[in-house]
């Protein structure tokens, strides 16, 4: 098993995602603390049925709650090896129809609540790996409807090179994940059955989002060939050539 005897904390694990990341770790011998508040956290605890996950039904957002929680987490299990930042929202509306309270929701879970988990977990942590979730809305593509989740998560990204500066030297390894539409079947679907932008409430293929998420994901895995390329000649090849 890849992570026996690993500790590993992940927000959001109670569904989607998350959930599949918490079966993931356990099938593979780690011990799992999940942070959600949802209702479906109790739910998920009883049903995978498993000593080596416990859940904390907990709001990211709120920090004191969060370090009450990651610190009672470490007396249970001894330590922290991993933290996945996963949680998060994604409410598609038109940037001038957006309330400021969804705006504020966005930032404050998908930002601040991944800074304040971070921020609590990280005394716990003598070595390992932070892994964020980003995505490809924001720092590479975007559509209508996403300003306040582009805005977050291109914020992510930020968040994920700075802060791998500042802990490389301390062994812990900060990356982010940067999921696509057509590797997201709940996001993609979504869209295909979208009207202007919007979810609509009928069924109605709109093949031109198809058509333009295809030619996107072909470009986008193009792009990271070139930037692996780029990244190869600059900095690796030479090592081989002297």
């Amino acid at each position: 098993m890849k992570l026996q005897n690993k500790v590993a904390v992940v927000t959001g694990g109670a569904m989607g995602n998350g959930l599949g990341i918490t079966k993931v770790f356990l099938n593979e011998g780690a011990k799992v603390i999940i942070l959600d508040y949802s209702s479906k956290l109790k739910e998920t605890i009883e049903q995978i049925k498993n000593e080596n996950l416990i859940g904390y039904n907990v709001d990211i957002r709120d920090y004191s709650k969060v370090k009450e929680a990651i610190a009672d987490a470490k007396n249970k299990f001894g330590k922290v090896d991993i933290l996945v930042n996963n949680a998060g929202i994604c409410q598609l509306e038109p940037f001038m129809e957006m309330s400021d309270e969804k705006r504020d929701a966005h930032f404050d879970i998908n930002i601040k609540g991944t800074w304040n988990v971070t921020k609590a977990t990280l005394p716990h942590m003598e070595k390992g790996s932070i892994i964020n979730l980003s995505s490809v809305t924001g720092p590479l593509v975007a559509d209508t409807g996403e300003v306040a989740y582009a805005t977050t998560k291109a914020a992510i990204l930020g968040f994920t090179k700075s802060l791998a500066a500042e802990l490389v030297t301390k062994n812990i390894r900060v990356n982010a994940i940067m999921p696509d539409l057509l590797t997201n079947v709940k996001s993609f679907l979504i869209i295909i059955f979208s009207k202007k932008g919007q979810i609509s409430p009928y069924p109605k293929i709109n093949l031109n989002y198809i058509v333009l998420l295809l030619l996107h994901n072909i470009f986008l895995k193009i792009y990271l060939i070139l930037q692996f390329w780029q990244m190869f000649c600059f900095f690796l090849l030479p090592l081989f050539l002297t």
